[in-house]
């Protein structure tokens, strides 16, 4: 069995602090991109809404002009 040296062990810590610390930011990105995710959802719902309300309106405007 081979043995390991302590300048391995100290190399491998290292990288596991910097994977650690990776994981750590890409976590905090995600988090802000699930945000800004959620919000453009919400964004479009509303402007889908306003479209349907606002077609909805014209076309109660024409079918009354047209009655006329």
């Amino acid at each position: 069995m081979s043995e390991i040296t302590d300048v391995e062990i100290g190399k491998l810590i290292e990288k596991v602090d910097s994977l650690e610390r990776t994981i750590r930011d890409n976590n905090a990105r995600l988090y802000i991109l699930e945000k800004e995710l959620t919000k453009a959802k919400g964004m479009g719902i509303g402007i889908f809404l306003m479209a349907i309300g606002g077609t909805s309106v014209i076309t109660s405007l024409v079918t009354k002009w047209m009655n006329q």
